[in-house]
């Protein structure tokens, strides 16, 4: 017993269990984890310290890049503000419940366009194969159909085609005119 009367705790019932506990091998493992944890939040802890010291720099520094990013686009004609604001008109529409319903149905559909593929090209192989039972040449009608193209397109052909729309445009008129002339002459 200590000289003052006191009890010394480690004598105690209690004191004696948390001395055994504490010699144990499980317990003081797990009181090595916790404590290695601790280390490991106190790195943490000063890291993030380290961090917001740096914070009003780093906050300076991306501010003056948005900046110059912005005086660019500004130089090229860019209104940065109309962007944005049509970016959150986008993202009001895409995300409205009618248009994420479509968007799914659009997926879903995305999701089978392989079989829906498939599908496609085994009827146009029967068509083929039906068409050359009959004897028809689907590469030399395929071939023909380019050239035709080839030729429909050339800028020369173009403008002849637009002058013969413009006439055709023209044809009503015209003709109203040709009948009341020989209305009048008859």
């Amino acid at each position: 017993m200590p000289q003052n009367g006191a009890i010394n705790w480690q004598e105690t019932e209690a004191g004696k269990e948390l001395q055994a506990r504490f010699a144990d091998t499980h317990t003081l493992q797990a009181m090595t984890r916790i404590l290695e944890r601790m280390d490991t939040l106190e790195k943490a802890i000063d890291k993030l310290a380290v961090a917001m010291e740096q914070g009003p720099g780093m906050v300076s520094m991306v501010t003056d890049i948005a900046d110059e990013a912005a005086q660019r686009a500004m130089q090229r004609g860019v209104d940065i503000d109309q962007r944005l604001q049509n970016a959150l008109h986008l993202a009001e529409k895409l995300t409205a419940p009618e248009m994420v319903e479509k968007l799914e149905g659009m997926l879903a559909m995305a999701n089978q366009l392989p079989d829906t593929l498939s599908m496609v090209t085994d009827m146009a192989d029967e068509t083929v194969a039906r068409a050359m039972q009959r004897g028809v040449d689907i590469d030399q009608r395929l071939q023909n159909a380019l050239h035709l193209a080839e030729k429909l397109t050339a800028p020369e052909m173009v403008e002849k085609l637009e002058g013969m729309l413009a006439m055709a445009n023209q044809l009503p008129d015209t003709l109203s005119m040709v009948t009341d002339m020989a209305d009048e002459t008859a």
